[in-house]
């Protein structure tokens, strides 16, 4: 996942070609997804289990489209847009308040 700097154009073709002149050809991504913003909590850590989920429902609705190439846009990709994100403002995360997770 790139998340492209303001004003600037990148295809996944592009990504691909520079990757591929520089790591050996197993190596080379198949997919090459464009986010808004990465999602991450309270602390600025990386969710990476939101990343996952968003793959997961893309890679699920990729197959009733055609002709996407495995790409996803920009909008929508945020932390703001994730339901994790928007539950953990509403409740006041980050306030000292512990939650079980196992």
């Amino acid at each position: 996942m790139i998340v492209l700097k303001e004003g600037t154009t990148l295809t996944p073709e592009t990504v691909r070609a520079h990757v591929k002149s520089r790591i050996a050809d197993y190596k080379v991504p198949k997919r090459v997804d464009f986010v808004a913003e990465l999602p991450r909590n309270q602390s600025g850590k990386l969710l990476k289990r939101e990343l996952r989920a968003e793959r997961t429902q893309d890679a699920n609705g990729a197959s009733s489209r055609q002709g996407d190439a495995g790409v996803s846009g920009t909008e929508g990709g945020g932390a703001a847009s994730s339901p994790v994100a928007a539950e953990a403002s509403e409740s006041g995360a980050g306030t000292g308040a512990t939650e079980d997770h196992a």
